[in-house]
Formats: C-alpha cells, sequence, structure tokens
C-alpha cells in the first residue's frame, strides 16, 4: 500500500497538510468515480478538486502548467509536477517495489480510465499517451499476477 509520504520522495512541492503517515487505498486520474482514501490524478480532465474530495480523495497531484484552483482547502495535500504521466510511472514504480519487500492485507487500487473519455472518442484512447498507458497498465498487471510477465 502506499502513503502519502512515498510522494516526497519524487515530488518535491506540496501546498496543504504533510500527512505522511495516511494510506493511499485508490489512485484515479478521474473525479466521477469513487476513490475512498484515494489520491487524484487529473491527466484528461479539468481539475475538479472539490468532485474528488466529494468520492473521498486525500490528496492530488496537479501539472505545474495548471494554476491551483483558488476553491482547494488549504489544507488540503496538493503536490506539483512537472510530468504527470512519469509522477504516475514513479508511482508505480515505488508501489512494485514496496510489494517485493512486504505483504499488505490492503492494497491500492488503481482507476486508470475515465468514461468521460470514452464517450467523447469512440476509437477509445487516441490520444498521444496511449503508449504510456499500455506501460502501466503492463505493470499493474504483472504487479497482480506476482511479476509473472504475459
Amino acid at each position: 500500500m502506499l502513503f502519502l509520504k512515498d510522494l516526497d520522495t519524487f515530488l518535491s512541492q506540496q501546498n496543504g497538510l504533510k500527512l505522511a503517515d495516511v494510506p493511499i487505498l485508490t489512485i484515479s486520474i478521474t473525479c466521477s468515480e469513487n476513490m475512498y482514501k484515494g489520491l487524484y490524478i487529473p491527466i484528461h480532465e479539468e481539475i475538479n478538486i472539490l468532485q474528488a474530495i466529494h468520492e473521498g480523495a486525500i490528496g492530488a497531484v496537479i501539472s505545474s502548467k495548471d494554476k491551483v484552483p483558488s476553491h482547494v482547502p488549504t489544507h488540503f495535500p496538493l503536490f506539483v509536477t512537472e510530468d504527470l504521466i512519469q509522477t504516475i510511472q514513479e508511482l508505480l514504480q515505488n508501489y512494485y517495489q514496496k510489494m517485493k519487500q512486504e505483504e499488505w492485507e490492503t492494497m491500492t487500487n488503481f482507476i486508470f480510465y475515465s468514461e468521460d473519455i470514452l464517450i467523447k472518442q469512440y476509437t477509445s484512447y487516441d490520444i498521444a499517451v496511449d503508449e504510456q498507458y499500455v506501460k502501466i497498465l503492463r505493470i499493474i498487471n504483472q504487479e497482480r499476477k506476482g511479476g509473472e510477465k504475459r
């Protein structure tokens, strides 16, 4: 399982409270899904921190190119990165390394799809980062199968 403190290893800029020992039970790229104790990383949608909080987010990662929404509660952990895709890859690598070192009863869930994108685009994720999604999904599938290769 990941914790908010794990983000400190590769994300230096954070607004809000530093809640080191708070577990991340879900990582989601959309705010339209339930993300109990989740980390919200808006890759393909307009940033909606309040909706993410309503769905259970306990933190978020946004691009340094985006303006921090004025309505974000001051205590809400908000991390800033240069590259959201790279941040997700680093999170997955961190998760994978931790899984190899210890066993957990509670695992972090990943929500890497967005119904909004699927509805708008009849060809699924027809975007420039398709290859990155494939890499991310391969890592997740390998983790869930105990490191077996497909």
